[in-house]
């Protein structure tokens, strides 16, 4: 710059920067070898705008974290929503009731038996989600026509997606039940969900009903297996005698679903016929199917009322050596709990009336013609379910189209949700019914 005796200019080239041909300090220093004033940096607050960019991301990307946490946990809940309560929730009942029937021996306290529970839950809601996505990728069309909700049918997860889903909830379950102690409980219920869904044993009432009765068996066991081994570590009771009441109560209750499961095929005959599955209903009739889930309901309750059932259990499974070197159980005498136990099953009586009476009571009158369910009489079931008829509808049930066809949606809807409100009922006497090994 002129006046100034150290630096000399050349000449501007065309891009305007001047070319310095001082000789070069070391970096940063002057003349003396100080550093120079102007490298000494000096704390300065950041611009507003040199962190605006990243800030919008860092939501952005928090924003997405949170939308795939909220559609993987709804994905979840909707491939088991309808099926916890019939699965996972039975089989944590079983845990609880094992460690209540030994209470007295053990002392367990509220903790002990919450833990139980918990496992039992882990376990189970692991299994019912390998059974339920494998389940529902073979029947989506039968998804379509009875549960639209679910997530395959209504979109929410690709069938690819879907598959990978149960290969992992398969792994995670089969090495939970390893860590505890319940593998053989595992094994048994994936061979059963694979026996279900890929071998065609789902198509016929008996295989169904079998591979209900093993499933449900499963979870029993595997409740009352881990209330057993808490029960043992606790102290108190005889390890045998706990172990042929589990065999006990799951063999009676294999049988009990066996007898009664049918009840949850009344509710989706045109899914089933859609699908090419022979219910009990639609083999036998309508009318025939619903008087055998009643005989099963009141044959398996009385049984365990008259203390016949639980004592024959235990005298076979000891006979076949799964009791070990215990003595032959026998019967329960009499205690001081006699006004629990009279209440206890009159309630469990009164379950079984209703529950019997609105089965009976809700049994519709079809013709099976390809794969739909034709209504005998359109006007007498819409009386029956309280639907108010168009005034269109004629006394021989033909009228327009468009409005039979109305009435008759309405009428299967309706339908519907009684016979799914009778097998809630039916799922509640299931629970009802693990405590007679308590009473």
């Amino acid at each position: 710059m002129p006046g100034d005796p150290i630096v000399s200019t050349a000449a501007l080239p065309a891009t305007g920067n001047a070319l310095d041909t001082r000789p070069r300090m070391p970096s940063g220093l002057s003349d003396n070898g100080l550093l120079h004033p102007a490298f000494i940096k000096r704390p300065t607050s950041p611009h507003p705008a040199a962190s605006a960019p990243s800030s919008p991301k860092r939501r952005s990307t928090l924003r997405d974290a949170v939308d795939q946490v909220t559609w993987f946990s709804r994905v979840l809940y909707l491939f088991t929503k309808t099926d916890i309560h019939n699965l996972v929730l039975p089989g944590c009942t079983m845990a609880a009731v094992t460690h209540v029937a030994y209470l007295h021996q053990t002392h367990a306290s509220i903790l002990d038996v919450t833990l139980t529970v918990l496992r039992t839950f882990l376990w189970g809601y692991l299994g019912l989600l390998v059974i339920d996505v494998t389940n529902q990728l073979v029947g989506m069309d039968e998804d379509c026509a009875n549960k639209p909700f679910r997530p395959l049918v209504a979109g929410l997860i690709t069938p690819r997606a879907a598959m990978r889903l149960s290969v992992i909830a398969t792994f995670a379950f089969v090495l939970t039940s390893d860590v505890q102690g319940v593998l053989w409980c595992s094994l048994a219920f994936v061979a059963a969900t694979c026996t279900y869904n890929f071998t065609g044993a789902d198509t016929h009432w008996v295989g169904k009903n079998l591979c209900n009765a093993w499933g449900y068996g499963c979870y029993f066991a595997a409740g009352g297996w881990l209330a057993h081994a808490d029960i043992v570590k606790l102290g108190g009771a005889d390890p045998a005698d706990v172990a042929a009441t589990v065999q006990a109560q799951v063999a009676l209750h294999m049988v009990a679903i066996f007898a009664t499961i049918t009840v949850q095929d009344l509710r989706d005959v045109d899914g089933d016929l859609i699908t090419g599955r022979v219910t009990q209903n639609i083999a036998w009739g309508e009318w025939n199917a619903r008087v055998a889930v009643v005989l099963g309901m009141v044959a398996t309750t009385a049984a365990a009322h008259a203390r016949v059932a639980l004592p024959w259990a235990r005298w076979v499974v000891h006979v076949m050596g799964w009791a070990g070197e215990s003595a032959r159980p026998a019967s329960k005498a009499p205690d001081d709990s006699g006004w629990a136990r009279g209440a206890f099953y009159s309630v469990l009586w009164a379950l079984v009336a209703w529950v019997s009476v609105r089965i009976l009571r809700d049994c519709p009158e079809y013709r099976i013609e390809g794969v739909v369910s034709v209504l005998v009489d359109a006007k007498r079931d819409a009386a029956r379910l309280g639907i108010v008829a168009d005034a269109g509808l004629n006394d021989s049930g033909t009228a327009d189209v468009i409005k039979v066809a109305d009435l008759h949606h309405q009428i299967k809807r309706a339908q519907y949700e009684r016979d799914d409100f009778s097998f809630k009922l039916h799922i509640l006497w299931l629970y009802l019914y693990i405590f007679t090994a308590v009473f």
